[in-house]
């Protein structure tokens, strides 16, 4: 696409030629380039250009795609500057750069206020642009939806973890060997899992000997495969 009103320019997919050449190191690049961009290319751009820099890994579920969707449409920067006014002070200084401070202050805050709040911002922000008469409804439409789906997504409850990724999130918090051990033996027990249901009628002695021994050599694999001597 490439309206003559846009200032982005030529734009495909939510990527600009700027983004790309950036994204390439290729300041030469023409327009032919965002036409030749192959699906594999633009989920690598959004991942790496848009999706790190405003550490959406570490927001709380909902608002880092509000986040996110705000840094492709008007750069990391800019989305890292309405995340820290709708925190207010708990974010410190608003310096458009998302860090530990920002990710804490988020996680502590209600997340649905913060969409909210953080989705005004944004509208109040481009309604202030100079083409905001050409592109306002669109760009409103657009942050209203994705404040509708945000919020929809902080409501989810979250899926509750396995036996083993729960041990293994205590081993990471405490790290305790023991709880370690219990961890790898729950995770060796899960691959095994199919071997167990095919052992119903056996006698039990002898279902707990073979069941043992499997979990015994799928935990060595596994650190062998992880270098673990």
């Amino acid at each position: 696409m490439n309206h003559p009103a846009d200032p982005g320019g030529h734009t495909r997919l939510g990527i600009t030629l700027a983004t790309l050449r950036r994204h390439r190191n290729e300041p030469g690049l023409g327009p032919d380039a965002l036409e030749r961009l192959t699906l594999a290319e633009i989920k690598e751009i959004y991942y790496l250009d848009f999706w790190l820099p405003v550490r959406a890994d570490e927001l709380p579920r909902g608002l880092d795609y509000a986040v996110f969707d705000c840094a492709v449409n008007s750069g990391p920067r800019r989305a890292a500057l309405l995340l820290q006014g709708a925190l207010g002070e708990a974010a410190g200084r608003a310096d458009g750069i998302i860090g530990p401070q920002t990710v804490a202050a988020a996680r502590a805050a209600d997340v649905r206020e913060v969409i909210r709040e953080f989705s005004a911002r944004r509208l109040a922000f481009l309604a202030r642009l100079p083409h905001a008469a050409v592109f306002g409804r669109g760009w409103r439409r657009r942050v209203e939806e994705v404040e509708r789906m945000a919020l929809a997504d902080a409501e989810r409850p979250p899926e509750p973890l396995t036996v083993a990724e729960t041990l293994q999130t205590n081993t990471v918090r405490s790290g305790g060997m023991i709880a370690a051990m219990v961890a790898a033996v729950m995770a060796a027990l899960e691959q095994v899992r199919p071997l167990i249901a095919a052992l119903e009628g056996f006698p039990l002695w002898a279902s707990a000997t073979i069941v043992a021994v499997a979990a015994v050599a799928v935990l060595f694999f596994m650190r062998r495969r992880q270098g673990v001597p």
